[in-house]
């Protein structure tokens, strides 16, 4: 989610002053799942591309020196899931309580390039669990409903 280079989405970077003390790899791979939006369980982190076994959880790591692991490209640390249940969000899913009704202001005729997002007309009512999404769209995030219209098609608002 925060690439050094969009045609490689691999390789990530965050701030090193993002991460909280103590400035071990627990804290560390911490921070990597809250910016991936992935669970913590089961993650190894490696201090490189070529390293033969994961990090311990207590090992110091120097994010506020020049020099450390993974502060250049070229020299990545290794973050990785253990296994498919960890790449599910570390939050827990929102239950749905209620059905909530939205009463459509203005006309919107959806882009063929966003097959997520609902083409709607003024004075449509739209039905939601109410519960908040985000879908992208060129490379930048949007906040919405998912809504069912009259018609019975789904998408985003």
């Amino acid at each position: 989610k925060t690439s050094f280079d969009e045609d490689d989405p691999a390789l990530g970077r965050i701030n090193s002053l993002s991460v909280a003390p103590p400035f071990n790899v627990s804290s560390l791979k911490a921070r990597l799942a809250k910016v991936e939006d992935i669970g913590v369980k089961n993650l190894q982190l490696l201090e490189d591309l070529g390293a033969e076994s994961p990090m311990n959880d207590s090992d110091g790591i120097a994010l506020l020196i020049d020099q450390y692991p993974g502060s250049t490209a070229d020299e990545p640390m290794a973050f990785v899931c253990l296994n498919s249940a960890d790449s599910l969000p570390a939050s827990k899913l929102q239950e749905v309580k209620t059905q909530v009704k939205f009463k459509v202001t203005l006309t919107y005729q959806a882009v063929p390039d966003a097959p997520a997002w609902l083409s709607i007309v003024k004075g449509e009512i739209l039905l939601s669990d109410g519960i908040k999404v985000i879908e992208r769209y060129n490379k930048f995030d949007y906040k919405g409903y998912m809504v069912t219209n009259s018609a019975g098609k789904r998408g985003c608002e």
